[in-house]
């Protein structure tokens, strides 16, 4: 959003996803808001049953979710919200589709979906990777599995990402190091390249 209009809280977490459509979620005080300034197909308020008014072109999106702490968007156009503390991942639908809970005791921090519908989730507090194949439309409930990582002593898995061509998944391991995995069809990982170090960030000489 270019801006945001008088009365909207100045503290908001940095936990924003967009769509394909351009429109820019996040989560703050217990909901899932939504920005659809500058966007010129702009759904109707009424499309979506959460949907409620906000300051300027801020509305809501979703009321009352957990503690949101990884949002990704999918091919079918659901928002993904991993719950931690709750230990659950759920799709929310902008087609006023029902809300569905497509895993439990997964207290998953970051997330990641291909255009293929593969969605990856990082648990750190299991050293685990997770993989849902959802397929591009989800036309069947998904089913979590656990995806084996070709590394002995892998680290813990924190933040994910993927390469612009959707071939590659990226994969940040605390704050030591970088590992690359190419991506099998079926959503499996081949052996990775890495680690490769996150660079140091020089200090600032100090003031004279």
């Amino acid at each position: 959003c270019s801006h945001f209009t008088a009365g909207w809280p100045s503290t908001l977490t940095l936990l924003t996803v967009q769509d394909k459509r351009g429109y820019v979620y996040w989560a703050a005080q217990g909901h899932i808001w939504e920005c659809v300034d500058g966007v010129t197909d702009r759904r109707p308020r009424e499309a979506h049953a959460e949907a409620d008014e906000g300051p300027g072109p801020v509305l809501v999106f979703k009321r009352d979710v957990g503690a949101v702490a990884a949002m990704c968007t999918t091919p079918g156009g659901w928002i993904c919200a991993c719950e931690p503390e709750a230990g659950q991942v759920w799709l929310y639908s902008r087609a006023m589709l029902p809300d569905q809970l497509i895993a439990e005791n997964i207290s998953a921090t970051s997330c990641v979906c291909s255009r293929s519908g593969k969605l990856y989730l990082a648990e750190p507090s299991e050293a685990k990777l997770w993989l849902i194949d959802m397929g591009p439309g989800m036309d069947e409930e998904p089913e979590p599995r656990v995806v084996p990582l070709p590394v002995p002593g892998y680290p813990i898995p924190h933040a994910l990402t993927m390469s612009l061509d959707q071939s590659r998944l990226i994969v940040a391991a605390g704050a030591a190091s970088i590992w690359t995995f190419p991506m099998a069809p079926d959503g499996s990982l081949r052996p990775a390249t890495g680690p490769t170090p996150q660079p140091e960030v020089p200090h600032a000489p100090a003031a004279a």
